[in-house]
């Protein structure tokens, strides 16, 4: 298993070189001058540190140079750079300054010293040193320009790429000239050792594994989930019942509210009613105890009317009665008279 493995990251790594090859390359004309990274693609492990050359072919007359190369920061790592041995075939020798080192991009330069005219051919213009950081695959650009900002305000800003410079004769001196020339940019595949990849693999299977009991744990909470799923939609089912019972009793409640208002209304005003009916209610009790004490004065008058009727009745009957007697008597009387 661990060959069929590493035989298929093989097969991975020439692919991609052959890619890189067929992709990377540039069409280039007979006699141009070229400025290319060799090796154009380099396979490197991780943790290892590597180098590359900055090549130059069919130059004339080159004074001077600087280099932009531009590379992923997340995959390799600026080290070093050095001169290489084209310049220097001149017989005072070449000066430089410290490489600027950005995050992503590194640009350096040399030039040649004196009166010089200048080197011409083909050969190594610097040796760049990086280290491997993770793996994956970084393009190593010299065609790239970036813009350099001047930290005083108010200045231009300038314009720095890959430059090849010449001395071309003017005025009865000499004058520097860009020299145009094709780029070539170089590419990174960064990768594994065998040590690493054997940990690695053991990681891969030890992973492996958990993901199997992950796989068997998410079927079982997928089940789980196709239950609760069930069960939900029979509460969203349930829960739609109660909304509709929810809803009419919403609407029996609005019509209670109604109703309970109007009731409010209703009692308000047989409130009113009462309180009308218990000030004449108050009124016919205080009329009615009027009434009760005349009904007792004349009750009382009465009586006595009774008692001095029941004595005119009798005095009456007394008078009629001594009237009749008399009227009787008077006639018996009269002879009695006459005689004498």
């Amino acid at each position: 298993m661990k060959r069929k493995i590493v035989s298929g990251l093989m097969l991975a790594l020439i692919a991609m070189s052959m890619l890189t090859l067929t992709f990377g390359s540039q069409t280039v004309k007979a006699n141009e001058t070229i400025v290319s990274v060799y090796p154009e693609t380099s396979t490197v492990w991780v943790g290892d540190t590597f180098t590359v050359d900055v090549t130059v072919s069919n130059v004339i007359n080159l004074y001077s140079f600087q280099i932009n190369m531009s590379f992923n920061p997340n995959i390799v790592e600026f080290l070093n750079v050095t001169e290489g041995d084209f310049l220097k075939e001149q017989s005072e020798g070449t000066s430089t300054v410290p490489p600027l080192v950005k995050e992503g991009w590194v640009l350096f330069m040399w030039a040649t010293k004196g009166q010089y005219g200048g080197v011409d051919g083909s050969g190594t213009l610097a040796t760049v040193e990086f280290e491997v950081l993770e793996w994956g695959e970084s393009y190593l650009n010299i065609n790239n320009t970036i813009v350099l900002k001047n930290d005083r305000p108010y200045e231009d800003q300038a314009l720095t790429g890959t430059k090849l410079i010449e001395l071309v004769p003017w005025g009865g001196g000499q004058t520097p000239k860009n020299v145009p020339f094709t780029a070539v940019n170089g590419r990174v595949i960064a990768s594994y050792s065998s040590p690493q990849y054997i940990a690695l693999n053991a990681t891969y299977h030890a992973l492996l594994t958990n993901y199997n009991d992950l796989s068997d744990d998410y079927i079982s909470l997928l089940d789980n989930y196709n239950t609760l799923l069930t069960d939900h939609n029979n509460l969203q089912d349930d829960y739609n019942e109660l909304l509709d019972i929810y809803d009419n009793l919403v609407t029996y409640f609005d019509s209670l509210n109604s109703s309970y208002y109007g009731l409010q209304s209703s009692y308000e005003s047989l409130n009113s009613t009462y309180y009308d009916l218990l000030d004449m209610y108050s009124q016919l009790q205080s009329d009615y105890n009027d009434l009760e004490s005349k009904q007792n004065t004349l009750t009382g008058d009465l009586g006595t009317a009774r008692n001095l009727s029941y004595l005119f009745i009798i005095a009456t009957i007394v008078f009629l009665a001594t009237t009749v007697y008399l009227v009787i008597r008077r006639p018996k009387l009269k002879p009695e008279l006459k005689a004498t």
